[in-house]
């Protein structure tokens, strides 16, 4: 018998270990939902599955991160009982390569299950998936796949699998080269394929171009049965970085015939390269947004593009009304009422000098069914990569409700 108070470590390699975590208490009189957090970890590196809204026997939004020992934790807000529950440690994301960059995602599927994908930053990615559905503290540990892997991106398509988007490290000519790859499981996570490269930024092989594919959102749409991919080509002339640009690309991938296809509707076949993109009318900055069942393409507005935010958060109801957040402090919304056509100049929702220090971006738990949105918001704007650069730095999350009031709690009592 597991004792359920006692946190097991083994270095399983299949998926198939039982895990019985811990539930984390906080410090006396703790505020915040959480204060044990790497700077950085959440709403940083790759905002769009780190919160997520799921409604089954319970309605919460679950919140993943790295916790400040670089190890993979989850928590919750529950919409009924307005409680944050205490945060559980799941999994270690890597000691041999403690970076920011390996923080955890989140994915939750339809039947309950929740999955994390973690601890890859330039290697293989590791997997948990929760032993009971809407359950954070028991899970199965030990699944790796994927080779030098980066910026997991997990969904879950119209026939229940699940693919998983990359950035996938390959050498050529002794230079890096980071390409765009997806792995698939078709069994619930049990098992995963070696993975398919789907986008390259090299035009053709002995090009002088290094690149770093980013992978900005990948967003389901449902009555399409196609998801949408925003990229970024952040490559270099050269061999150096020091002439390194950002060109931004938009292109959708069809999961059944595994199929990438260009926003002017043309078949581009099972992959990609830059040229291609070009030709194509890929090479264009899209922003995506949840409508129910639909992903909503919006041009960038203006005024946020002069703000220069890497990662817009965007929320709508109904595809009329459109809201953007962006971090700093304070926490700003922007509002366009025309569907996208013209913008306010932004109002502060959470007011300078409210929770006590700089906040860092914003991330929208873009599936939250209520009249939302539902924000997490993280302080200290700075990520942290390893201990000998920046010292083994915490920082403090927060969560505003649709009215943009603060949600926290001090243990489970809400205040």
């Amino acid at each position: 018998m597991v004792n359920r108070n006692t946190t097991i470590r083994c270095g399983a390699i299949l998926l198939g270990l039982v895990i019985v975590v811990t539930a984390a208490a906080g410090a006396e009189g703790e505020y915040y939902f959480t204060a044990t957090s790497i700077s950085g970890t959440l709403s940083y590196n790759n905002p769009p599955s780190q919160a997520m809204f799921y409604a089954g026997k319970h309605r919460r939004t679950y919140v993943t991160y790295m916790g400040d020992d670089y190890n993979a934790w989850i928590t919750y807000y529950d919409h009924d009982t307005k409680r944050w529950t205490k945060p559980v440690k799941v999994d270690d994301c890597r000691y041999k390569a403690k970076d920011g960059h390996n923080n955890p995602e989140l994915l939750i599927t339809r039947d309950g299950y929740l999955h994390l994908f973690y601890g890859c930053h330039g290697n293989p990615v590791k997997y948990a998936r929760s032993l009971y559905p809407e359950d954070i503290t028991r899970w199965r540990l030990g699944k790796e796949f994927g080779a030098r892997s980066t910026y997991p991106h997990p969904v879950q398509v119209g026939n229940g699998d699940i693919l998983v988007f990359c950035r996938r490290h390959l050498p050529v000519s002794g230079t890096e080269h980071a390409v765009t790859f997806v792995y698939r499981s078709t069994d619930n996570g049990s098992t995963w394929d070696e993975g398919t490269q789907l986008v390259s930024f090299r035009s053709h092989p002995d090009e002088e171009y290094r690149t770093r594919a980013y992978q900005r959102a990948f967003m389901y749409d449902a009555t399409e049965d196609l998801i949408y991919c925003a990229l970024i080509d952040q490559g270099s002339v050269g061999k150096t970085w020091a002439n390194a640009k950002r060109t931004y690309y938009s292109v959708k991938y069809d999961p059944t015939t595994r199929h990438l296809i260009a926003m002017n509707g043309v078949d581009l076949g099972p992959s990609a390269n830059r040229a291609d993109l070009d030709a194509n009318q890929c090479r264009q900055r899209l922003f995506f947004v949840q409508l129910g069942a639909r992903v909503i393409a919006l041009e960038p507005p203006e005024v946020l593009t002069r703000e220069k935010l890497k990662w817009l958060h965007l929320y709508t109801a109904d595809g009329i009304a459109f809201k953007v957040y962006g971090g700093g402090s304070p926490v700003t919304v922007w509002t366009s009422n025309d569907g996208g056509q013209t913008w306010d100049e932004g109002q502060a929702v959470v007011p300078e000098g409210v929770l006590d220090e700089k906040l860092g971006n914003v991330n929208v738990v873009r599936n939250y069914s209520g009249s939302g949105p539902f924000l997490i918001l993280a302080g200290a704007d700075r990520h942290s990569y390893d201990d000998d650069v920046f010292g083994n730095q915490g920082f403090r999350l927060y969560a505003v409700d649709r009215d943009y009031q603060l949600v926290a709690s001090r243990g489970t009592e809400t205040h």
